[in-house]
């Protein structure tokens, strides 16, 4: 019987916000207790990895999960909350790579999620079900694990170049978007999910405010 066998990687300094650490509580405590998908069970681990490169504790995460033989990797960030089925949310999709469009943390924030032309996908009260994207945050990620056996997927992963169009540093996020890409990984974000989630800074940021902010401008 084929087994799921997920790896819960938190990237993060010393320290993690309250809200974030609730909400691993209440979703352990359901993967422990729906631990089946599909006729597959589903066996977890919790890793942490802690410092100040986040691109560095990305690439170790996954590295870790590979040669422990697990399945799926579930990127959260310590500063995000979101629901106890997160999980069973994010594989139902059967897809290589799926994602939460989360909202940055500024005022007004701005949605992660970016279309093919570049364009911020936002996510509104009606919207709904999967939607491919050409950029995503790895705040809350779900990767099959086969996509780094593909051609062109080898290490550095989540890599950090200077941009000269923009005159900045792409994000590790990104560039994993961009290997991906290259490598024929499509990406998708779950809308539904993504109308779910928070990101902890000064204010727990949301598609709320964001489509608040929105509407502000058009008026």
């Amino acid at each position: 019987m084929k087994e799921i066998r997920l790896v819960i990687a938190v990237p993060s300094t010393q320290v993690w916000e309250a809200e974030f650490g609730m909400d691993l509580v209440f979703f352990t405590n359901y993967l422990a207790s729906h631990g089946e998908i599909d006729g597959m069970p589903i066996s977890f681990r919790l890793h942490n990895k802690r410092g100040s490169i986040l691109a560095n504790m990305r690439e170790d995460l996954v590295k870790e999960a590979i040669d422990n033989g697990s399945t799926h990797v579930l990127f959260l960030d310590s500063d995000q909350t979101f629901p106890a089925d997160v999980f069973h949310q994010l594989i139902a999709h059967k897809k290589k790579i799926v994602a939460a469009n989360v909202a940055t943390k500024m005022l007004p924030p701005q949605p992660t999620a970016r279309l093919a032309d570049g364009v911020e996908l936002y996510t509104e009260q009606d919207s709904t079900g999967l939607v491919e994207v050409w950029r995503i945050g790895t705040g809350i990620m779900l990767i099959d694990l086969n996509v780094f056996k593909r051609e062109g997927m080898e290490q550095p992963w989540f890599d950090q170049h200077w941009n000269p169009k923009l005159g900045a540093y792409t994000g590790e996020d990104w560039s994993f978007c961009e290997k991906l890409e290259n490598a024929g990984v499509k990406l998708y974000v779950d809308q539904d999910l993504s109308k779910q989630v928070g990101h902890v800074g000064k204010l727990n940021y949301g598609h709320d405010m964001i489509v608040a902010a929105k509407m502000r401008e058009v008026v």
